[in-house]
């Protein structure tokens, strides 16, 4: 990753932090967005090394972490930062999309209203496009690019919240569209489809029940779920020489998840219920 310029979105969160550290790690230069400025003075106290890292010249293989507040649904905002980094940093070369928002205890599909929509829909679907079009000008200029758009199990089958699922179903879409336009031009664009995280999107749901993650294994074949560390291994992969030949792809990692259904076949071979 050495000479590489990344953004992550969302940076600050269960999953947007271990992916900021692991690309930093590896050497990139990493700009940290988010919207909450309290999450990241939090955050950027477990990335201080890298910054005092580069700052004093240390051994190759430790970034570099910039952190800047930003709201994706603001397209203006969104090319400011763009224009900082061509203008301080270079070219953007890698972009992760995975800016969402909490996903908080769902309302019945009637009683959801477009407000709800128009809100996940902004961040996650409106929010990547505004910050893939600003580094897909970079990375064209430059020949080369990675982004890798962060989607979830809710695009492909349906596992509660609606607006939710169906913008991360937008995200695989435009996956596609980008990884065929911009092949030509040595851009790269794939997803990540995860299922259930272990990160504090879910805090809502742990506080008004704290077995949420124990109850959720065990609709898992693989009887747990992920943690946040092991996606942005995915990320990182994603973004690297090693996976050149990947593109346009959805990377599921679910734990069996979207593969079958556990319990369905349990009872079909007639295996009794571990529970």
């Amino acid at each position: 990753m050495q000479g590489e310029i990344a953004l992550v979105t969302g940076a600050a969160g269960g999953l947007g932090l271990p992916v900021v550290k692991r690309l930093a790690a590896q050497g990139a230069v990493v700009v940290a967005t988010d919207i909450s400025a309290s999450g990241i003075t939090e955050a950027k106290r477990s990335t201080d090394r890298f910054e005092l890292g580069a700052a004093q010249g240390t051994a190759a293989g430790n970034g570099t972490v910039y952190w800047r507040e930003l709201d994706v649904a603001d397209e203006a905002a969104v090319n400011e930062v763009f224009d900082w980094i061509a203008a301080e940093l270079g070219a953007c070369s890698i972009l992760v999309n995975n800016a969402i928002k909490p996903c908080a205890i769902p309302h019945s599909f009637i009683d959801t209203g477009l407000e709800q929509w128009r809100s996940d829909y902004s961040i996650i679907v409106e929010g990547a496009v505004s910050c893939s079009r600003a580094a897909l000008r970079q990375m064209v200029a430059a020949g080369r690019g990675s982004i890798v758009n962060i989607s979830s199990v809710n695009a492909v089958g349906f596992y509660g919240h609606p607006p939710y699922s169906a913008a991360k179903a937008a995200l695989l879409s435009l996956t596609r569209s980008i990884a065929v336009q911009y092949a030509p031009q040595g851009i790269r664009c794939n997803a990540i489809v995860p299922g259930t995280i272990k990160t504090p999107a879910w805090a809502e749901q742990v506080a008004a029940n704290p077995q949420t993650f124990e109850i959720l294994r065990q609709w898992y074949p693989s009887g747990d779920v992920a943690e946040p560390e092991q996606i942005a291994e995915l990320a990182l992969f994603l973004t690297s020489e090693q996976s050149r030949a990947v593109n346009g792809a959805s990377l599921v990692a679910d734990g069996g998840l979207t593969a079958g259904n556990l319990a369905m076949s349990r009872f079909v071979e007639g295996v009794p219920d571990p529970a």
